[in-house]
């Protein structure tokens, strides 16, 4: 019969009726620790292209006295100092030249229904996000939830265009800081 699953072997089932059920695990938990601690040399064709990379052979020729071999996975160190943080709220959030009024009167001035989406009738939300940087430039935009293709880049569009905001503070500083617009396109002779 063929296995549904190609990752459980064929041996793992019991024909039941017309039913496929796993067989029982029947190995006991000392069986299975032995088995766990049965080591096996990985061969990789090709070697490795990593100077720090140490044969297991020539594993005990690198250690000093007294070092202390942890078997395991050990993942590699992230340096975030490259990227600074990005805040969702902080003490003096970012504001648009003028204020919330202003930057709604932008985004009206500046949106153009695109003439695709009006003659199909699509009309929705589009929800675009954004990074404020230290400086208030506009940065990292991106469509978190749109409608359609045309609206959402020209949400994008507009986001983009958008002039430098005075930056969010956090304990007197210029912060980076998240942000969410949601950008709403509704033809004029349709309702809700």
């Amino acid at each position: 019969m063929p296995n549904p699953d190609d990752t459980i072997p064929e041996e793992a089932y019991q024909l039941e009726g017309e039913v496929m059920a796993p067989v029982p695990d029947t190995m006991k938990a000392e069986e299975k620790k032995t088995a766990c601690e049965k080591y096996e040399l990985l061969e990789i064709v090709g070697g490795i292209e990593d100077e720090n990379f140490v044969e297991p052979n020539r594993l005990n020729d690198t250690l000093d006295e007294g070092d202390e071999i942890i078997e395991g996975y050990i993942p590699p160190a992230i340096d975030e100092s490259d990227e600074p943080e990005v805040y969702m709220i902080v003490e003096q959030m970012p504001e648009f030249p003028g204020g919330e009024a202003e930057l709604l009167g932008f985004i009206s001035r500046n949106i153009h229904y695109p003439e695709e989406a009006k003659k199909k009738g699509i009309q929705g939300r589009v929800f675009i996000g954004f990074i404020i940087e230290k400086d208030g430039s506009v940065s990292n935009v991106r469509n978190l939830r749109g409608v359609n293709s045309e609206l959402d880049a020209e949400a994008m569009r507009v986001v983009k265009s958008m002039p430098k905001w005075k930056p969010g503070m956090q304990n007197g500083e210029a912060v980076r800081v998240s942000y969410l617009i949601p950008i709403n396109f509704k033809l004029e002779d349709q309702q809700d």
